[in-house]
């Protein structure tokens, strides 16, 4: 299976070790071949959660793949315990430059076609101090926004 990307300049980016050549922001991220079964032992450990975290981590490239197994994504969506999604504190440079707390969020729905995988948002909302926030923009880094409001209107 490949992880692949599908970029806002319309080109397709195939293996996930070639992304770092890519021209263009991700705007999908998919599986080839798609649909893949899950694992039998995966979706019983999400039946027997008492609570769902997912997150913090790489959008397109470690939340989104696990949720592109349709059998994930839909045992995750039936659950009735809470689901809760701890968004980044910082961007992921080539992956989610410039994007806010509700982008993450957004990123995440469109690829399980908008049902309300999460019933909690964990946002930071502390910021970190100007020598830290230094170091990240070096990496090309910076502070997510957690436009708490614009969570809020995601449901």
């Amino acid at each position: 299976m490949t992880l692949c990307a599908l970029l806002n300049s319309g080109e397709e980016a195939g293996a996930r070790r070639r992304w770092r050549r890519r021209t263009g922001q991700i705007q999908y991220a998919y599986l080839d071949p798609p649909a893949p079964r899950a694992l039998p032992e995966a979706v019983e450990a999400l039946r027997q959660a008492e609570a769902v975290v997912i997150g913090p981590g790489s959008i397109y490239t470690s939340l989104v793949p696990n949720l592109l197994v349709p059998q994930i994504a839909d045992t995750l969506a039936e659950l009735n315990v809470p689901r809760i999604y701890v968004c980044n504190v910082m961007t992921q440079p080539g992956e989610t430059d410039d994007f806010s707390a509700v982008d993450h969020v957004e990123a995440i729905l469109r690829h399980v076609e908008n049902r309300p995988l999460f019933d909690y948002v964990l946002l930071n909302t502390r910021r970190p101090s100007a020598e830290v926030l230094a170091r990240y923009q070096k990496q090309g880094a910076r502070l997510v926004e957690p436009d708490d409001r614009g969570i809020a209107r995601l449901g």
